[in-house]
């Protein structure tokens, strides 16, 4: 997924949200979102000092430091616009972008161009909380590595959804696995879902996927997929193979939707109740 922030000259506004945006995904465990930010008129500029001493007064640093214009190229790879005032959203509206896809930060961020530091500070500020406020929205899960304080949630979710459950013991043997990539999706601190994964030399293969019934249909299985996905192209992993039952529709569509093929089929291979699986792989692009 990639969100761009997006003002006129991209030199105050967009640059100080994507930072701020930034802040707030990694703070949740959502590395994989891509940030980025542009203008509609940028021309090269460099991004106002103003806008990064009011960063710096918080701890961050803008993602890029010259501003640069919404390409074609930028528009038709984002997938969420959030811009600064009515206008803008008009512009990309005009220009085929969905009005799903475009949101106006806050219901419109004052351009503090050519204000003083304070007003600087102060549009940071409320950057800050519209982002949080569209963020606590749009993304209501965290994603975080697997934790002993999950190990029971998960143990009964495991009862929940396969017939032949992992115990809390053998997800407790995870935790010291050095190739073992779990990740547990939380909402307000509980744990809602997970997928597990073992890493060996540049293979993976996807043990379990499991999400709440309470959660299912609200993105919790892509949101945990993308993770893996992300962290298996930053460790270099060629290729990520699973399997799943061939009745499982839904399974099957959503790893079809993350680049993931059917390769094979094992006779068999669950039991309670007997089923084939349908192998699934994923491969790194190059």
């Amino acid at each position: 997924m990639r969100i761009t922030c997006v003002c006129t000259g991209n030199t105050c506004r967009s640059p100080m949200a994507a930072a701020l945006l930034r802040q707030w995904l990694n703070e949740r465990g959502l590395v994989f979102v891509s940030v980025d930010s542009a203008g509609l008129a940028a021309n090269g500029d460099a991004v106002a000092d103003n806008a990064v001493d009011a960063l710096a007064a918080v701890g961050l640093s803008v993602l890029c430091d010259r501003s640069k214009p919404l390409t074609r190229e930028l528009f038709d790879a984002t997938d969420v616009f959030l811009v600064m005032s009515p206008a803008h959203k008009q512009y990309l509206l005009a220009a085929g972008a969905s009005d799903a896809a475009v949101v106006v930060l806050g219901g419109g961020i004052p351009d503090p161009f050519g204000c003083g530091a304070d007003v600087y500070a102060a549009t940071r500020d409320r950057l800050q909380l519209a982002i949080a406020d569209w963020g606590e929205v749009q993304f209501p899960f965290a994603v975080r590595p697997l934790a002993a304080k999950h190990l029971s949630s998960l143990a009964a979710l495991e009862q929940v959804c396969f017939s032949q459950p992992w115990s809390e013991d053998a997800l407790r043997e995870e935790l010291s696995n050095p190739t073992a990539r779990f990740l547990v999706a939380e909402k307000d601190g509980e744990a809602v879902g997970y997928i597990g994964c073992h890493f060996a030399a540049d293979e993976g293969a996807i043990t379990n996927v499991a999400v709440s019934p309470t959660c299912r249909r609200q993105g919790v299985g892509g949101l945990l997929l993308d993770a893996l996905l992300y962290a298996a192209e930053k460790e270099h992993i060629g290729s990520i193979f699973l399997e799943v039952r061939v009745s499982n529709t839904a399974a099957k569509a959503l790893y079809q939707s993350r680049g993931f093929v059917s390769c094979g089929v094992r006779p068999r291979f669950y039991t309670a109740p007997t089923e084939d699986g349908e192998i699934f792989s994923w491969t790194a692009k190059e």
